[in-house]
């Protein structure tokens, strides 16, 4: 039987996920609030617009996005509709496709920041010190590389 975790750790798992959810959720509802695109389809944008040329391979935006095969047709299919993102064939695969980041996709990812940058100084800004959020983000990323990393 494998051993316990200690309930230290069992806390900060909690209250990571607690924190993701509620912080999430309330971005969320204020994006929803002053009527741009959701949390979900910023991100997949953002993934997008950082990338070189601003094109992802399917593949790449769904791990990029942290979205499961199914999840990101359904995410590309509405981003498609809404004109934010077009799909490009693949020139050396003819089964696969890129995601293109459009210029409607270039100003909805712009018309959010303004929404959503300023939530996260109310919510992460105000809560924590410039010092605590960089600890914050250190011991975060520590944890993901961790995750990343195969066991052993």
């Amino acid at each position: 039987m494998p051993s316990r975790p200690a309930a230290g750790h069992v806390a900060a798992w909690r209250a990571l996920l607690t924190a993701h959810a509620d912080l999430t959720e309330r971005i969320d509802a204020a994006l929803r609030a002053a009527g741009v695109i959701p949390l979900r389809w910023y991100d997949a944008l953002l993934c997008l617009y950082e990338a070189p040329g601003r094109r992802l391979r399917l593949a790449e935006l769904a791990r990029a996005a942290l979205l499961s095969r199914s999840g990101l047709t359904r995410l590309v299919d509405r981003l498609e509709d809404a004109g934010l993102l077009a799909r490009e064939p693949c020139e050396d695969d003819a089964r696969g496709a890129y995601a293109v980041l459009t210029p409607a996709g270039l100003q909805a990812l712009r018309r959010c920041w303004r929404v959503y940058g300023p939530q996260i100084e109310t919510l992460v800004g105000r809560r924590l010190s410039l010092a605590e959020a960089r600890s914050l983000a250190a011991l975060l990323g520590r944890l993901s590389e961790r995750v990343a990393a195969p066991p052993g």
